[in-house]
């Protein structure tokens, strides 16, 4: 399943917005304009799709600190997913005990009959609920499963934590390999299930990762000797019989070696659309060029979207496929740069360079709060 656009109203700074997704799509944006606003929405909708739509609300502080402009100004939060063939809509309202609840839920369907499209609607959620109706829905129903399917894959990927105690360094259990976790705490054990399930696919994370780093040779990934339920991240250098353990990669190494398991990972285990915040964070500059490569290969099979404030990664990447958010009067906008408007300056600057000399947009000189 494609998603064609997302409509966000009244929540956080998104008061009323619109983003439409290719393929591959790629937010900028200064500090503060939304863009982590945007990612948590995707957040939601995946606990939305959990069942656990009331714990997300209760983490985040309750529903007055999601509403924009809290709930005297929004009533409502409603979120619109179009796909090629299915709208999935959902609206809530806050709840006396400062939660959300469901007033509005529905699946629209556009389909093919004799002289045209109709549209096919399917169970509208009984207003009062504090769960979605896609947690109940039958698994014979395929429109709810493949919106389920599609929200569930909706993590957002942040694998900014690469400190002595992150969880990629540390021993955990080998069975933990479902899929990548969205901050890449159980990298050792999906790592193991690729060597030994897909080992085409384990190589090939590996000569990418020798790109950046010559020096790396392979991992080392076997259950401990003292516990054969689990498993850390180790490592060999070329030429050294040494095996190192995750404590001792490097922080930019072990954020690339992250990023390249999730994009690089088989078709078939990975999500039905990728999102990464700020990828390039600690990155090398020939790490970022070999990333946008992958992204650009990943997003063959998935779709990929990326938040960044990097101007070397934008330069990798068309005018069609960026969105720039920005802030102003306290509320947050996207919008897909006007080609025709900029189109002599693209004849002799980057994305990059207009980016960061405010002709794209975003200049954070120019937000009104």
């Amino acid at each position: 399943m494609k998603l064609k656009n997302i409509c966000i109203k009244g929540f956080k700074s998104l008061e009323d917005v619109d983003l439409p997704l290719n393929h591959l799509t790629v937010c900028i944006g200064a500090n503060g304009t939304g863009k982590s606003n945007l990612l948590s929405a995707f957040y939601f909708l995946h606990r939305i799709a959990e069942g656990r739509f009331s714990y997300a609300i209760a983490k985040a502080g309750g529903a007055h600190s999601l509403l924009y402009n809290g709930p005297d100004y929004t009533k409502k939060i409603e979120f619109t997913l179009t796909f090629e063939d299915y709208v999935y809509h959902a609206a809530c309202e806050p709840s006396s005990d400062d939660s959300l609840v469901f007033i509005q839920e529905d699946i629209k369907r556009s389909q093919t009959v004799p002289g045209g499209v109709r549209e096919v609607s399917h169970a509208n959620n009984p207003p009062g609920y504090r769960e979605s109706v896609l947690i109940r829905w039958n698994y014979d129903l395929l429109d709810g499963k493949k919106i389920k399917k599609f929200l569930s894959d909706a993590s957002v990927y942040h694998f900014h934590d690469t400190s002595d105690t992150s969880g990629a360094r540390l021993i955990g259990p080998i069975s933990d390999n479902f899929s990548l976790k969205p901050d890449g705490s159980n990298l050792a054990a999906y790592l193991y299930l690729i060597m030994n399930q897909y080992p085409k696919h384990f190589e090939q994370i590996i000569e990418t990762i020798r790109l950046l780093a010559p020096f790396f040779h392979t991992f080392i990934l076997r259950p401990t000797a003292e516990n054969q339920e689990m498993i850390r991240l180790s490592w060999q250098e070329v030429g050294s019989d040494t095996v190192f353990q995750g404590h001792q990669m490097s922080d930019g190494l072990l954020r690339f070696t992250l990023l390249v398991t999730l994009l690089m990972q088989p078709v078939e285990l990975r999500p039905s659309i990728i999102i990464i915040d700020e990828p390039e964070l600690g990155l090398h500059p020939v790490a970022i060029d070999i990333l946008a490569g992958l992204m650009k290969s990943a997003s063959a099979q998935n779709q990929v979207l990326i938040t960044t404030q990097s101007p070397l990664l934008l330069n990798h990447f068309t005018l069609d496929e960026i969105r720039i958010i920005e802030r102003k009067q306290g509320y947050s906008t996207i919008r897909t740069p006007d080609q025709e408007a900029i189109r002599e300056w693209l004849e002799d600057y980057s994305p990059a360079e207009l980016w960061q000399n405010g002709i794209l947009g975003g200049d954070p000189s120019v937000i009104l709060r």
